[in-house]
């Protein structure tokens, strides 16, 4: 089975809220919920892909970040390999610029929306700690 290494930001507010992205229509799994990030190449360290990612996704510089968690997860065609890493600072103007939808959620209104798979267990984790 295939299997992909993905980068992925989980970045927090000063309210505790929680910044996620919604897949759009042309990408698998459109309109759920997920962490911003993407594919990391082979030419990067997981933490390299992230810098990239949230510049080409958000337009921000990332400030200060530490790996959260590590995910396997099984889809029907591929296994995900996922770094989850805490984002707490962060410089520029924050904004969907591939076109997706992107919004800050408190942990409490996660439960009612419809999260990518693989973030599930990040979530339960998040729910946790920043009550």
């Amino acid at each position: 089975m295939k299997q992909i290494s993905v980068s992925a930001g989980i970045l927090v507010n000063n309210d505790n809220q929680i910044l996620l992205s919604q897949r759009t229509a042309d990408k698998s799994f459109p309109g759920q919920w997920e962490f911003p990030g993407g594919k990391i190449e082979s030419s990067e360290t997981a933490h390299e892909a992230l810098i990239r990612e949230l510049k080409e996704e958000l337009g921000i510089d990332i400030d200060n970040s530490y790996l959260f968690k590590r995910i396997e997860h099984y889809y029907d065609s591929f296994i995900a390999n996922i770094e989850f890493f805490l984002v707490d600072s962060w410089s520029g103007e924050l904004s969907g610029e591939e076109g997706q939808l992107v919004r800050w959620f408190s942990v409490r209104d996660l439960r009612d929306l419809p999260i990518l798979a693989a973030d599930n267990p990040v979530i339960e984790e998040l729910q946790e700690l920043l009550r």
